[in-house]
């Protein structure tokens, strides 16, 4: 493997482990796993987050 910084080296491993952790989901549930780990993190740092809707496709058809 190249010769990278440890705290490099520590980002890789997280996002393998997310890959790997989320790989087999859904949209709607890999949506759901980050929106709950951002709750969770804010939760513990003390941070409100605001919440905007979910944008809306419009179903009608282009006139």
């Amino acid at each position: 493997m190249l010769n990278e910084p440890k705290t490099m080296q520590e980002v890789h491993e997280i996002r393998l482990q997310l890959h790997e952790e989320t790989k087999d989901l859904t949209v709607e549930q890999h949506t759901e796993y980050y929106r709950k780990l951002a709750e969770d993190a804010a939760a513990k740092h003390g941070i409100v987050l605001k919440r905007s809707e979910p944008s809306r496709v419009s179903t009608r058809a282009a006139q």
